[in-house]
């Protein structure tokens, strides 16, 4: 309907300022700060935490979030700049 609008996906873990005009749209897990942006909840995303269960047999089940800092974890490399 609409042939002119170009629509180009940037997936990045950091978040795009859009106050600058670093985008137009933006689709994020957490709600803006900026009170100036219009948010709408779009849905929602389940996450958790998964394990084998021949890692567990080894490792230990982690009782708390304390219990992970002696677990194998895979992740992000790099903590994101804020």
């Amino acid at each position: 309907m609409h042939p002119a609008i170009v629509i180009e996906l940037s997936l990045s873990n950091s978040n795009a300022d859009l106050l600058r005009r670093e985008a137009d749209i933006a689709v994020r897990m957490s709600r803006p700060k900026a009170e100036v942006l219009l948010a709408k909840r779009t849905g929602h995303v389940a996450l958790g935490l998964h394990a084998h269960r021949r890692y567990l047999a080894a490792a230990g089940m982690p009782r708390d979030i304390e219990d992970l800092r002696r677990h194998a974890l895979v992740g992000f490399d790099k903590i994101p700049a804020t």
